[in-house]
């Protein structure tokens, strides 16, 4: 086995303090790179979140108008046949009392 010259130990150092400097400086960019894709992953995800809510309103103010119009049809299908709309309540009111006193 060959052993190193006295001579070679300075040289080794060297290079082996040239190498700690490399990794360090490696680690630091591999840091910087990682921040620098979670910002980019998080902005990523605040644009999906701030896309999904828009739409959910958007799906929420639809619901209402959808809403709202049923509601007004059904007030004016009311006033132009008032015993239908008795009798259909009525028949709406039988058949959930009887689900519900077949549960007890």
């Amino acid at each position: 086995m060959a052993t190193a010259k006295p001579a070679d130990t300075p040289d080794v150092m060297a290079e082996l303090e040239v190498l700690r400097a490399d990794m360090r400086k490696l680690a630091e960019t591999l840091g910087e790179v990682a921040a620098v894709k979670a910002q980019a992953a998080n902005d990523a995800a605040a644009d999906a979140m701030t896309q999904a809510k828009a739409a959910g309103e958007r799906q929420l103010a639809r619901a209402k108008d959808m809403a709202s119009t049923a509601a007004t049809d059904a007030e004016e299908m009311i006033k132009a046949n008032p015993a239908s709309a008795v009798a259909i309540a009525a028949g709406a009111g039988f058949v959930v009392g009887m689900l519900t006193s077949l549960r007890r």
